[in-house]
C-alpha cells in the first residue's frame, strides 16, 4: 500500500517557503516524484513549552547545515575538532568534556629545559616529559538569556536574534503657571519658586 509522503516545505516566520529536506544528508531518495506547485506548505510554526508558537525553520536549517542551535546573526557555531595524539584520535564537539592523555616514553626521556604549559579556561596544565598528564576540555555551556524590563515591555536577548530595546524620550513639563492674587490693591504672585507670605490685617469693626 502506497503512502502520501510528508512534505518538507515550511514557511519561514517571512513567510518564504523553505525545504528543510533539502539540507538532510543521508536520505535515500526514491524515483517517485510529486508537483510541488499542487501540494501546500505546512507551517514553520511549532508551539513550546509555554504555549507560544516559535518558527523553528531557520534554526532548523541551521541546525542541518553543523550550525548548532543558533538561527540567526550573534552567535558562534563549534565546529567538531579533531585531535590525534599518538595515532589514537580525539573528537571534541562542544557537547561533552573530553580527555586527552599526553604520555611520556616509560620514565626514560630526561625532562625538557623548558615545560609545556597549558591553559584551557581557568585550568593550568605542565608538562614536562617525565611524567603523563590529562588535559581536560570540558563542555560549553549554554548561553544565559538577557532581560530588560522598561515599564510594560520586556526585551529578551539570548545571542541568537539581534534585539532593538526602544527607550522614549523624556517627557518634558510645561513651565508652571503663576498663581496671581490682589487683596486690597496688593498683588502676589506664586508661581511655586520662592515662598510668598500672604499677610491679611483684621477688618475695622462696621467695615466690610
Amino acid at each position: 500500500m502506497s503512502m502520501m509522503p510528508k512534505n518538507g516545505t515550511m514557511l519561514d516566520e517571512d513567510g518564504n517557503p523553505v525545504n528543510w529536506v533539502d539540507y538532510l544528508s543521508g536520505g535515500v531518495e526514491s524515483d517517485e516524484r510529486y508537483d510541488m506547485r499542487y501540494i501546500a506548505p505546512m507551517t514553520g510554526d511549532f508551539l513550546n513549552s509555554e504555549g507560544k508558537p516559535v518558527n523553528i525553520v531557520k534554526a532548523l536549517i541551521a541546525l542541518l547545515q553543523g550550525a548548532g542551535s543558533g538561527g540567526g546573526g550573534g552567535t558562534v557555531s563549534l565546529q567538531t575538532l579533531t585531535i590525534t595524539v599518538n595515532g589514537t584520535e580525539y573528537t571534541y564537539d562542544g557537547k561533552s568534556a573530553v580527555e586527552i592523555p599526553i604520555t611520556t616514553t616509560g620514565g626514560s626521556a630526561p625532562a625538557a629545559s623548558e615545560p609545556l604549559t597549558i591553559t584551557i579556561g581557568d585550568q593550568e596544565y605542565t608538562y614536562t616529559g617525565t611524567e603523563a598528564v590529562s588535559l581536560t576540555i570540558p563542555a560549553v555551556t549554554d548561553n544565559q538569556a538577557l532581560t530588560i524590563k522598561y515599564g510594560a515591555t520586556t526585551y529578551t536577548y539570548d545571542g541568537k536574534n539581534p534585539v532593538t530595546v526602544e527607550i522614549p524620550e523624556p517627557v518634558t513639563p510645561e513651565p508652571a503657571q503663576a498663581l496671581n492674587i490682589t487683596i486690597g490693591g496688593k498683588k502676589y504672585s506664586y508661581d511655586g519658586s520662592t515662598q510668598i507670605d500672604i499677610v491679611m490685617t483684621a477688618a475695622e469693626e462696621g467695615i466690610y
